[in-house]
């Protein structure tokens, strides 16, 4: 017997109650006997938020990438058909432990001691290059004085089935908004906030991005902003230009929830509409912008005291 979570109409074996396709459901099922019982007459328990290991991340990974897209420093966009899904995905022919179907996500394909209890849910964006997203948590896990076997990352890349996006139509699927941000983001608890860039930042541009961000504001829950190791070392340079700090400013002053966009129209419409019917576009905005805003002060001042030194 398995927890089973998916999107289809059953039975339940015990109390013989009709249970329609309506909505997602989580029951125990055994594949063998092609019978369920729902959560009535046997309680579900609350399955672990998992992430994968920065160890396997920052290790494996960009090998893997490098050779299975043939190039040097692909973006997630053409890593993915070569690693996430189609017949040379890692999870290609295994069962989904989620919903029982063929293909899984890459972080069920992979070994458990590559694994674990997400410790921090990653906000990024797929246009960043496999170097920037592999610096970028480098240089937060050297910064944070910290292991990359005691880091455990919900990205949704790896972690979201990405068999069963194709066939939903959509990055995460419309009905996993809620569980996406308020299951996924509470469980870990904390947020890393991945930029590629001080000066043109894509993650301000993206609507999964800006609304990821605001979810975790909203929350009130920890959130760390990570740059690549690029980035941090062209800080300097553009604050020693004329107007250097006004130009890393404007990035995350022009940002406007309205005009950001998502890879699938789906998303994005989806997105904007659930904001515009709670708290409203110009709630967002200011929201991320003083909170990037505030983070870009506090770099700005640990760059004086650095000097000082």
């Amino acid at each position: 017997m398995q927890v089973l979570r998916s999107q289809e109409a059953y039975v339940c074996g015990q109390c013989g109650k009709e249970h329609s396709a309506a909505a997602p459901s989580v029951r125990w099922h055994s594949r063998s006997h092609g019978a369920s019982l729902c959560p009535e007459c046997h309680p579900c328990p609350k399955p672990a938020v998992l992430g994968v290991s920065a160890e396997w991340i920052l290790g494996t990974f960009p090998e893997l990438a490098r050779s299975a897209t043939g190039k040097a420093n692909p973006n997630f966009h053409e890593i993915c058909p070569a690693v996430a899904m189609g017949p040379q995905g890692l999870g290609f022919g295994k069962t989904c432990p989620r919903d029982g179907g063929l293909g899984c996500s890459i972080l069920d394909a992979l070994d458990e001691s590559c694994r674990g209890r997400a410790t921090h849910f990653v906000s990024w964006c797929w246009d960043y290059t496999l170097e920037d997203f592999v610096s970028a948590i480098q240089s937060w896990i050297q910064r944070e004085a910290t292991s990359p076997s005691d880091v455990c990352l919900w990205v949704c890349f790896f972690c979201n089935n990405q068999y069963r996006m194709i066939e939903s139509g959509t990055q995460t699927g419309s009905d996993e908004l809620k569980a996406v941000f308020e299951n996924h983001l509470d469980e870990a608890g904390r947020m890393l906030l991945m930029l590629d860039s001080f000066t043109t930042p894509k993650y301000v541009t993206r609507a999964w991005c800006i609304f990821e961000s605001y979810v975790c504001i909203n929350r009130n829950l920890d959130m760390s902003i990570i740059l690549p190791f690029r980035s941090r070392e062209s800080f300097r340079e553009t604050l020693d230009a004329a107007g250097g700090l006004s130009q890393l400013r404007k990035a995350f002053e022009d940002m406007d929830m309205r005009y950001a966009e998502a890879s699938n129209k789906v998303d994005e419409d989806m997105i904007k509409k659930l904001i515009l019917t709670t708290s409203g576009f110009d709630a967002v905005n200011d929201a991320v912008q003083k909170c990037l805003l505030k983070w870009l002060t506090s770099m700005f001042q640990e760059d004086l005291l650095s000097q000082r030194r």
